[in-house]
């Protein structure tokens, strides 16, 4: 799906996947581990377009957890 996607100039990778791909019945349960795993995914398949990550919920809470998940994203591909 992402190398379809790839003629976009960007994709998201939404923590809306937990419920597509985990069956959760809403975002409120999805880690940010699994957010890497599915960053991880979609930039493995992709060659152009900018990924853009999504920070579950309690990701961000403090500043210091904001940037230092942010980080991970980024280094997940995003």
């Amino acid at each position: 799906m992402a190398t379809l996607c790839d003629q976009v100039d960007i994709l998201l990778v939404g923590d809306s996947a937990g419920m597509v791909m985990l069956g959760y019945e809403n975002t409120a349960p999805v880690t940010m581990d699994e957010m890497v795993l599915f960053t991880k995914a979609v930039s493995n398949a992709r060659e152009n377009a900018l990924i853009v990550a999504d920070l579950p919920n309690k990701s961000y809470e403090n500043e210091a957890d904001a940037v230092a998940n942010s980080e991970r994203l980024i280094r997940a591909g995003a």
